[in-house]
C-alpha cells in the first residue's frame, strides 16, 4: 500500500486521507515451566501467513460479503497538527472514486476519476490530471472495507515473523514485499484475528521514513465489519481519521462525472498526444 506523508501539496493532501495494519508471549499456566531466555510466545509455532490473511477475512465478514460491496461512501474527519479536516470517501467498483476535504488554511480540496480519467483540485492549483500511481493511492483510500483483499493482491511475499506486542495487543507480525522488493509489516490480532495496523516505510526528502497505522473500533455494517478509527503516526506526527456515517451499495453512479474543466484538460492532453504521433 502506497501511503506517503511528505512535505510536499499534493503528497500533504493525499496524506490527509491515507486511511485509503500486549506483552510478548503468552501466558503460562500455573503448572507449566518457562525454559529460561525463551519466551513462551518463542515456544509456540507461528501460523502460515495464508491463514492470518484467511483469518482477517473472516472475522471482517467473509471474502464473498466484500466481494458483494460495489459501491461505498464514508463521511468523518481527520484531526492533525494543523487542524481538524472534514472529509468525505465515495467509490464505485473497479475503479471509480471521489474524495473531498476541506483543508485549514487551505479550503475544499477534491480528487477523484470516472475510471477512466483522474483529478485533483486544490484552491492554490485549481484543476490539474493527475498520474495513474497517484490515483491507484486514491482510489485504495476510497475503498478502505478492501483493505486485507488489496494487501493480499498488491504484495507478493509474505511471511509470519514473530509474536510481538503491537499498540498493546498481542498481535502475529507480517513481513510483506511487494513486487518491487520492499518491505512492509502488517499486525494481526491474536484475539479476534482483525488486522491490528501497518508499518510502511517510503522514501521522503529527508531519506526513509516510517509510517505507523493503527486500525481500531471495528463495526458491523449489513454483512461486513469495519474500521471507525484509524492513527497515523510518522516522526511524532500523529493523525487520527474518524468516521462518522458509512453506507454501501447506495452511491449514485453520477457522483463520478468529470467536472467541465477536467474535460478540457483531458481533452487537451488527448489533442497534444495526437499530434505528437503524426
Amino acid at each position: 500500500m502506497n501511503l506517503t506523508l511528505e512535505p510536499t501539496l499534493r503528497h500533504a493532501t493525499l496524506a490527509a486521507l491515507c486511511m485509503s495494519l500486549s506483552l510478548t508471549g503468552a501466558a503460562l499456566a500455573d503448572d507449566e515451566t518457562e525454559m529460561p531466555g525463551i519466551t513462551p510466545a518463542a515456544q509456540t509455532p507461528l501460523p502460515e501467513a495464508k491463514e492470518l490473511f484467511a483469518a482477517a477475512m473472516d472475522a471482517i465478514g467473509g471474502r464473498e460479503a466484500l466481494e458483494k460491496i460495489e459501491s461505498s461512501m464514508v463521511k468523518g474527519n481527520v484531526s492533525t497538527p494543523m487542524g481538524r479536516i472534514g472529509m468525505e470517501s465515495y467509490f464505485a467498483s473497479p475503479n471509480k472514486f471521489l474524495l473531498k476535504q476541506n483543508m485549514p488554511g487551505m479550503g475544499d480540496v477534491s480528487m477523484g476519476s470516472d475510471g477512466t480519467v483522474a483529478w485533483m483540485r486544490n484552491p492554490m492549483m485549481g484543476y490539474e490530471l493527475i498520474e495513474s500511481d497517484d490515483a491507484e493511492e486514491m482510489m485504495g483510500q476510497a475503498s478502505m472495507h478492501n483493505i486485507v483483499l488489496r494487501m493480499e493482491k498488491e504484495f507478493k511475499e509474505f511471511e509470519v515473523v514473530e509474536r510481538t506486542s503491537f499498540k498493546n495487543e498481542q498481535c502475529y507480525k507480517v513481513r510483506m514485499k511487494d513486487k518491487e522488493g520492499k518491505e512492509q509489516f502488517a499486525y494481526f490480532l491474536v484475539e479476534g484475528k482483525f488486522l491490528a495496523g501497518m508499518e510502511v516505510t517510503q522514501e521522503g526528502p529527508m531519506g526513509p521514513a516510517t509510517i505507523t497505522m493503527e486500525f481500531k473500533d471495528w463495526r458491523e455494517y449489513g454483512d461486513i465489519k469495519m474500521f471507525n478509527r484509524m492513527i497515523m503516526n510518522q516522526m511524532g506526527m500523529n493523525m487520527t481519521m474518524e468516521f462518522e456515517e458509512i453506507e454501501f451499495n447506495n452511491v449514485d453512479n453520477a457522483i463520478f462525472t468529470l467536472p467541465s474543466e477536467i474535460k478540457k484538460l483531458a481533452e487537451q492532453l488527448q489533442a497534444a498526444e495526437n499530434d505528437s504521433d503524426e
